[in-house]
């Protein structure tokens, strides 16, 4: 491959990779705007879980952030109150970690880990984590059952 075939190829694919990109952040923020408030309620019902795609309960920082993934070094969290994908920006000199809404740069963390898309979308769509706890629950009451 020379170098000029090289670059108008990877121009090209860029461009589809970056549409592509900007759909699925739309998508996601859609889901935000449309589900973001019953995600909030179901953060203040007692015994709801949020579970990730594994199983595995996510981790809810500081009572407002739901930890959804990382990227190298970097922890991305939902604020629950304020509907924002952040992540927190750590500061010495007070020992606290400052939000900072990323969610106008979806594009380029779907684009960067294709991957987090599932996990944004396993969550802010509703369906996953409700059928996680439900099986979670459901589980629960047949052990104690079979434990009659």
């Amino acid at each position: 491959m020379y170098f000029e075939q090289h670059n108008s190829q990877v121009d090209e694919m860029q461009a589809e990779i970056d549409a592509k990109s900007v759909t699925l952040a739309n998508k996601i923020r859609n889901l935000i705007e449309t589900n973001g408030p019953q995600i909030e309620e179901l953060h203040h019902q007692q015994h709801f879980i949020f579970f990730d795609e594994d199983n595995n309960p996510m981790e809810i920082k500081s009572a407002f952030y739901l930890k959804m993934f990382t990227i190298g070094p970097t922890f991305f969290y939902y604020s629950i109150f304020e509907k924002q994908v952040i992540n927190l920006e750590y500061n010495n000199d007070v020992d606290f970690g400052f939000p900072i809404d990323v969610t106008d740069h979806l594009e380029e963390i779907i684009a960067s880990k294709p991957s987090v898309y599932i996990t944004m979308e396993h969550v802010f769509g509703l369906t996953g984590i409700l059928g996680k706890d439900f099986q979670s629950r459901k589980q629960l009451l047949q052990e104690i059952q079979s434990l009659e």
